[in-house]
């Protein structure tokens, strides 16, 4: 999936208005967020710095045990997913269904 799409920056994202579809970025890992659901499944929030802006991934259960061994505070990763804005903050957050360490 990650091939078929252009990396973007935060900053262009903002800028366009967009607030759906499909997104790759690439940034720096500045948190990690673990937590578990009521079902006791582990997800994450992750907070990605691409130098031009800071967005919340949301990791879900099934995502985040597939994206979790790839991720690590201070590296670099690219994140592939589905754009959306938070209705309380109205930020933009990347509900990630991909992830793998950029390149360099």
């Amino acid at each position: 999936m990650s091939g078929d799409l252009a990396t973007e920056t935060v900053a262009d994202l903002v800028d366009s208005g967009r607030i759906a579809g499909e997104v790759q970025i690439s940034g720096t890992v500045t948190g990690i967020d673990a937590r578990r659901n009521k079902a006791q499944n582990e997800w994450a929030t992750v907070a990605l710095d691409d130098g031009t802006g800071e967005i919340e991934v949301l990791a879900f259960p099934k995502n985040w045990t597939a994206i979790k061994p790839h991720l690590e505070v201070g590296k670099v990763a690219t994140v592939t997913g589905r754009l959306n804005q938070d209705s309380r903050s109205g930020r933009l957050q990347l509900f990630a269904t991909g992830l793998a360490p950029a390149p360099h």
